[in-house]
């Protein structure tokens, strides 16, 4: 628990800024209890009106923890949901933001990323998504290559994107934590994209050089038979293109968790199913990002990254 604290006080004090008046809920499950607690005892040491909620495993990410939770995540000012399986894309983590509260997901963390990738520099990492995010906000189509093989262009529309800073200051915000990434859904998207990584706890859904081929913002068709490939046939919408987000954390390195892994400067990741966040109306019971390791992107014609190299001054 004491090598949780600094970084559990990092998110309760600079990421959320909690401030005393107000109502703290920490939404977790047994696998991330110890995580959880440490934020809670954080919180208390600024609000007294903090609490804990252990939700069973929802059994995959994007889906529900359950009505009674929705209720308690509307009613809170502040929640951190420290969770095996991402709540990000729920209607309950959309409903509370909508109702005011600040959101922190931390889908899949581990104590190890707790301790580490947490430990950023907020600010500038702030500085640099915001820097991205006016790029891509003046541009109409975005293009991604990578070496191994991926070549799509995205028509885009700057009120389905956001960024992902890690400082969740305002009513009715919410991000990832560890945050770091530019990311939003396609208007229209049209090529190939070849999945470097695709894992989530500890399990691999695509194995490194499968082939997407997109049409219209969907998947056609799959080279390799894996999860993602019975995801297309079996869950609504799982085929949708749903999300390009590209990486802004330094210090971040990939590990094979998409918390962390999705965060890591010199990539970027899309993913497949659920885009109801951004605003789309396409829901899904899945949420799913593959890495695509050190892009080429451009951002109308204008060459952004260089094989996971930044071209844009950060200062």
């Amino acid at each position: 628990m004491k090598k949780l604290i600094k970084p559990a006080k990092r998110a309760v004090n600079q990421c959320l800024d909690v401030r005393k008046d107000e109502k703290v809920l920490v939404v977790t499950d047994e696998d991330r209890k110890s995580i959880g607690e440490a934020i809670l005892r954080a919180s208390r040491e600024v609000s007294a009106d903090s609490s804990l909620e252990i939700i069973e495993k929802t059994g995959g990410h994007g889906r529900e923890p359950g009505e009674e939770v929705k209720k308690k995540m509307e009613e809170a000012d502040v929640v951190f949901a420290p969770s095996t399986y991402s709540l990000t894309h729920t209607e309950a983590r959309i409903s509370a933001c909508k109702k005011g509260t600040r959101v922190a997901t931390l889908p899949g963390i581990t104590e190890a990323i707790f301790r580490d990738s947490l430990d950023a520099d907020y600010e500038n990492i702030a500085r640099l998504s915001e820097k991205l995010y006016r790029k891509l906000s003046k541009s109409d189509k975005v293009r991604v290559e990578s070496p191994s093989g991926t070549d799509i262009v995205l028509k885009v529309f700057e009120k389905y994107w956001e960024t992902d800073t890690g400082l969740i200051h305002d009513e009715g915000e919410f991000g990832n934590l560890p945050a770091g990434e530019v990311d939003g859904a396609p208007v229209e998207a049209e090529g190939k994209i070849v999945i470097d990584q695709l894992e989530m706890n500890g399990a691999e859904y695509a194995p490194p050089g499968t082939e997407v081929l997109i049409r219209n913002s969907k998947a056609v068709s799959i080279s390799e038979d894996c999860r993602l490939s019975k995801a297309f046939q079996e869950v609504k919408n799982a085929s949708n293109l749903a999300e390009l987000g590209i990486g802004t954390n330094p210090e971040a390195d990939l590990i094979g968790n998409l918390l962390q892994d999705e965060k890591v400067l010199g990539t970027c990741h899309f993913a497949f199913g659920d885009s109801s966040s951004y605003g789309t109306g396409i829901e899904s019971e899945i949420h799913w990002d593959c890495i695509i390791k050190k892009p080429t992107i451009y951002f109308d014609g204008e060459k952004i990254m260089d094989k996971g190299n930044l071209m844009v001054d950060t200062e």
